[in-house]
């Protein structure tokens, strides 16, 4: 069966994962298949999972992707597939791309790719392409599955009508013509046309399949899990920001866009479309989108109202976020109207004008902090926590989400400030294998010299891999009398004088690393006191 919990609280949706964790299936030795998007999200859920049952284990966290393979891997038509456990996966396509447009690159439906990389002497410029190309074909398949089929079976549609199109329709084809069926769009397909209870290996799958916290997923995704429902449990667990039909609501700029497509001069405001919350309107797009698609789905809702209005559930009810949670859930729309309206506590129903509320002035529930770099950001972060901790004696550091929009730019800063003066417990999710393995940054610092300038920065900074320096007895402190004794060599960059001129400039040997070591050896050698010129 296919159920959807929804709530606009994550801890409600965590109790209802809970009751249904609390239900032991009939092979308790099977993991469970939880799917997540981050995971940041696994270590919550592990967290709050053995608070509750006290202890979490036996759970296999996947990503949708992830958890989509394996369905396709246990449908037995596919089995005799060849080579059907090695789908054609973002990196295996972009080899695939690579060696296609190495071997086409003079055919007439390949001209536009030619005419890019005809000067790439390196090879530099059909790398990067190939890993872009590679990307949009992985897309393809999980977002427009039917038209890579057509592309297939060379059933062009409108969509050829745009030269770019045109090529990677003929790109993909050669692709398709050597891996006809190793690709997600055609084994989804077929799943989705032969799917049959007698066709599925159970071997490898679990009971049931739990999703959570899990924004938006795919249509293709989504038809998969609604015909493996049909034999085990599918549980969406989706946090929603409201309880209303929100799906149609418009803001007044797309309102007004509207306006003029339809009918020049037309007024916005007869429109057929309800003015409700300007926050979920203009932000909740691909929310909208989603939980809109999830309607042509048969599905069950095995909970009651799970939705809990701030308002009546905070003990701070006259906060900001409060009542920006509480809007949002109503579909409240707060402004200005006659002064004779008076506002109601009870009267809150869709769509409705609310008048504004007043808040008091020290509240902080949102707050707004420019700040003039990353490092400062993390100074004025951790400057908040000490307070709110100092507030609230009862306040943990692992009851504390801190979210960023770019972790690897902010991971650095946060380890440098929360780690010294005060330290505070901390752990970074969601970072690259490179960020989280020392040792495979230190190899990919060291590739990445081949045919670089071999700036002073970037030799330097391989003495900061643990790794390296622990292989050369380097401590701290003699890293940074190495970077000041290159400081003082006067070493910019290049090798010698033959590596400066593979970049085009003269030979000239002033400033590279020869001329830095040859002065430093010299240095060393000569007597103390030595006040003679050295001449070669």
């Amino acid at each position: 069966m296919f159920n959807i919990f929804k709530s606009n609280k994550m801890e409600n949706l965590l109790d209802a994962l809970v009751s249904v964790l609390e239900a032991v299936p009939e092979n308790p030795m099977i993991p469970e298949w939880i799917g997540i998007q981050s995971r940041g999200m696994k270590q919550w859920i592990t967290m709050q999972t053995a608070k509750n049952f006290g202890v979490c284990t036996n759970m296999h966290f996947l990503f949708p992707r992830q958890m989509i393979d394996q369905i396709l891997t246990s449908f037995k038509p596919l089995k005799d597939q060849q080579n059907q456990n090695e789908g054609l996966n973002e990196d295996l396509l972009f080899w695939a791309v690579m060696k296609l447009i190495q071997e086409n690159r003079s055919q007439k439906g390949l001209s536009s790719v030619e005419n890019y990389i005809k000067d790439d002497e390196t090879g530099k410029k059909l790398y990067q392409l190939s890993l872009k190309i590679a990307k949009v074909f992985d897309d393809y398949q999980v977002y427009r599955p039917h038209m890579l089929l057509g592309w297939q079976n060379h059933q062009y549609n409108e969509t050829l009508k745009d030269p770019v199109a045109q090529w990677q329709a003929r790109l993909w084809a050669m692709i398709a013509s050597k891996n006809s069926q190793n690709h997600l769009a055609f084994k989804a397909n077929t799943f989705l046309e032969k799917f049959s209870s007698k066709n599925i290996n159970y071997d490898n799958l679990p009971s049931r399949i739990s999703l959570f916290g899990i924004s938006a997923l795919p249509q293709l995704f989504l038809q998969v899990f609604e015909k493996m429902s049909e034999i085990i449990d599918i549980n969406l667990f989706l946090l929603t920001p409201s309880n209303q039909f929100f799906f149609d609501i418009k803001s007044e700029r797309q309102m007004a866009r509207i306006a003029i497509k339809e009918k020049s001069g037309i007024d916005p405001e007869i429109l057929y479309y309800e003015m409700t919350n300007p926050l979920l309107s203009s932000l909740g797009t691909a929310g909208k989108k989603f939980h809109s698609c999830l309607e042509a789905f048969n599905y069950h809702e095995p909970f009651d109202d799970l939705f809990l209005d701030p308002i009546n559930d905070s003990d701070k009810s006259n906060t900001m976020l409060v009542h920006l949670k509480s809007d949002i859930l109503n579909l409240v729309l707060r402004k200005q109207v006659a002064n004779d309206r008076k506002q109601g506590a009870n009267d809150r129903k869709q769509g409705q004008v609310d008048v504004p509320v007043t808040i008091g002035a020290s509240d902080t529930s949102v707050c707004i902090h420019a700040c003039h770099s990353p490092m400062r950001e993390a100074q004025v972060l951790k400057d908040l926590l000490l307070n709110e901790f100092q507030k609230d004696f009862e306040l943990n550091p692992h009851d504390i989400i801190v979210m960023m929009p770019d972790i690897e730019l902010y991971a650095p800063f946060i380890e440098s400030v929360f780690a010294f003066e005060t330290s505070l417990p901390f752990l970074i999710s969601d970072r690259r294998k490179r960020s989280e393995s020392e040792f495979l940054d230190a190899f990919l610092k060291i590739l990445a010299l081949r045919n670089a300038r071999l700036d002073k920065k970037q030799v330097l900074d391989l003495l900061l891999s643990e790794s390296i320096a622990k292989k050369f007895n380097i401590t701290t402190d003699e890293i940074f009398l190495i970077e000041k004794m290159a400081q003082d060599a006067k070493i910019l960059w290049g090798r010698d004088a033959d590596h400066r001129e593979r970049f085009g400039l003269p030979p000239f040997e002033e400033n590279t690393w020869q001329f830095g070591l040859q002065r430093l050896f010299m240095g060393m050698a000569m007597p103390e006191n030595y006040e003679e010129l050295v001449q070669d």
